[in-house]
């Protein structure tokens, strides 16, 4: 249901800042709007800022339309070993999803009075509905624009739609534009839809195979499925349903019969053919990822990553009860953690120019974020950052390119006592449109203050811990990638599934790495 909330500000009603800020300004105490609501607010001009609290007061969800872009809901960012800091949680682009109708190289164009980037965005609205896309839809939909290349960028811009992937005929094989880069490897299968409108009650067509992923796109073979070579006319959605080789979980269980009852149902349900798990290897201690034991009639968990082992020893924060409906969504997550924690170019080809610099952050100015600057030295040293964790100390990072080359970052957290991955900066999508680098040739880029969007961040210790470790890993590529399934929550919380929309790409260079982070008690 919609209600309007008209704010007239044309020039014959004198569209001044004040006016237009009085007017924004006055959404965070009217009883109209509730905690949830979607805002849409359209603004015939050229960006502006205001204060933080318009979004802290109602709503994460404030979609805004300025013939220039789409502001979209937040998320809760609560975790163990690091946060967001207090204040900034709807701040940047984690409270919204920017969706720009030009690049900053460019101007938003009209015709005949309008917008041309509205008229499109109305156009795709009215086909699609709300309901049936996700924000970085939006610029793969439209038409090409002449002279403009629309951005999207944000935290949550692949929300609304289920995470699925576009594949398209090419002879008697099939494209999908997410290849190595994003952790797509020999051998994953991926189940085959006619279009984007799946629940979990919906039939897959067929089945398909990825013979070969290259660097940003995988080529996949018809595994299963008498209609889907009938069917996929051009194109289709496919979702993965099986894990690839190297996702395979190795773990190890401690020995009693009532655990081992409980995995024997566990590795059933991997195997069965509709399975959307990982699969599970067992091993001895000395390779395993995991180890599973019983305690108090709980399976609990211990991280054995040797990333993690050499600094200490690390039981995960949860248990759960002893039965493969709860303990297979945890070994989903842990598999997708130490897939995406692990994997690298072997060939590394640009790491050793690019520098990671990890810095405290000061606020001179009453806490402002567009305030923010380094105060300290970097804390980056070989790789490793050491803290002393005050709860109230904030941090940002600069990563500087010393490459020739334009590359697009992803930056995200690892959390080792609760498989939780989040995402502290991703890159702009733009479907078929070019993408602005946000990190130029010999340039840097800042997160967590400066012009990038995002927000500073922190972390803390659980009561009764004095120290804990984590992992920041940067994703480096010389094209747009989507990174979006990367994220996910501690898998005692919510469920997570992971895709993206795909479209061709051709051969680039990507590269990846890896930061630890210990964190003392004083």
């Amino acid at each position: 249901m919609f209600q309007m909330v008209i704010f007239d500000t044309s020039p014959m009603r004198r569209a001044t800042q004040a006016a237009i800020l009085d007017a924004i300004r006055s959404f965070q105490d009217d009883d109209r709007i509730r905690t949830g609501d979607a805002l849409f607010i359209f603004f015939a001009g050229h960006g502006g800022e205001t204060e933080s609290p318009i979004v802290t007061s109602v709503s994460s969800t404030i979609p805004l339309h300025l013939d220039e872009g789409i502001w979209a809901d937040g998320e809760d960012s609560s975790n163990r070993g690091t946060e967001f800091v207090a204040g900034f949680a709807n701040a940047g682009l984690r409270s919204h999803v920017l969706i720009s109708a030009c690049s900053s190289r460019e101007v938003a164009m009209e015709e005949n009075g309008r917008g041309i980037f509205t008229s499109a965005l109305l156009e795709i609205l009215s086909a699609f509905g709300v309901d049936q896309l996700t924000y970085s839809e939006i610029p793969q939909r439209i038409p090409a624009l002449p002279g403009q290349n629309p951005q999207c960028e944000g935290v949550n811009q692949n929300r609304i739609l289920f995470n699925v992937k576009v594949a398209r005929r090419s002879g008697t094989s099939y494209i999908m534009a997410a290849g190595a880069a994003r952790g797509i490897t020999d051998g994953a299968m991926f189940a085959f839809y006619q279009n984007a409108s799946i629940d979990k009650c919906t039939p897959p067509l067929g089945t398909l195979s990825v013979r070969k992923a290259n660097t940003f796109e995988s080529v996949l073979d018809i595994l299963s499925g008498c209609l889907l070579a009938h069917a996929l006319a051009q194109s289709g959605v496919v979702l993965q349903v099986k894990a690839r080789v190297a996702e395979e979980l190795r773990i190890c269980i401690a020995s009693k019969k009532e655990l081992h009852d409980v995995f024997k149902a566990v590795a059933e349900e991997m195997e069965s053919e509709t399975s959307p798990y990982s699969k599970i290897i067992l091993v001895d201690a000395s390779l395993a990822l995991l180890k599973a034991d019983l305690q108090n009639g709980s399976v609990v968990f211990d991280n054995l990553d040797p990333l993690v082992a050499r600094y200490k020893p690390t039981r995960l924060s949860f248990n759960v009860s002893a039965d493969a409906d709860t303990v297979c969504p945890v070994l989903r997550s842990a598999a997708h953690y130490f897939w995406h924690l692990r994997r690298t170019n072997t060939q590394a080809a640009l790491r050793h120019d690019v520098l990671v610099e990890f810095t405290e952050l000061t606020f001179p100015d009453d806490d402002l974020l567009a305030d923010a600057r380094p105060c300290r030295p970097n804390l980056n040293v070989d790789g490793v950052v050491e803290l002393i964790v005050d709860e109230d100390t904030k941090y940002g990072i600069r990563i500087v390119n010393g490459t020739n080359l334009p590359l697009y970052p992803a930056l995200f957290f690892f959390e080792s006592t609760n498989l939780k991955i989040e995402s502290y900066y991703q890159p702009p999508t733009a479907g078929q449109f070019t993408v602005d680098p946000p990190l130029e040739p010999h340039g840097s880029l800042t997160i967590g203050y400066g012009s990038s969007g995002s927000i500073p961040f922190n972390y803390y210790l659980a009561e009764g811990e004095d120290w804990d470790v984590g992992f920041l890993k940067l994703f480096l590529s010389t094209e747009p990638v989507d990174f979006s399934n990367i994220p996910q929550p501690c898998p005692v919380d919510e469920d997570f599934r992971g895709a993206a929309l795909v479209k061709t790409k051709m051969n680039s260079v990507w590269d990846t790495m890896l930061l630890t982070v210990i964190q003392r008690r004083a």
